[in-house]
């Protein structure tokens, strides 16, 4: 995973937050919120699924605690992934 290109990781993660809602969202939506999770008032429970899929299929550890504020915008969840998988590679 850790050659990934940005728009790739991008869409990835913007499909994981959609279908973390469970049909509540839409990528239009979230596009019209310029990525707020906040702004589309995504549940506490998208978050738990949305932080389990991107662990489970992108496998980054997502600390919800020391992240909360990178973890309510689209652009702030894939530089904390980007960061992640950078770390992975210079490990």
């Amino acid at each position: 995973m850790s050659n990934v290109q940005p728009d790739e990781l991008r869409s990835r993660v913007v499909r994981i937050i959609v279908a973390s809602a469970e049909g509540d969202l839409s990528e239009q939506d979230l596009a019209r919120a310029d990525g707020s999770l906040p702004a589309v008032s995504y549940s506490s429970l998208s978050y738990i699924r949305m932080i389990d899929a991107i662990e489970n299929e992108i496998g980054v550890y997502l600390d919800p605690e020391e992240e909360s504020r990178r973890l309510e915008t689209v652009d702030g969840i894939v530089a904390l992934i980007a960061d992640n998988l950078q770390g992975a590679v210079s490990a």
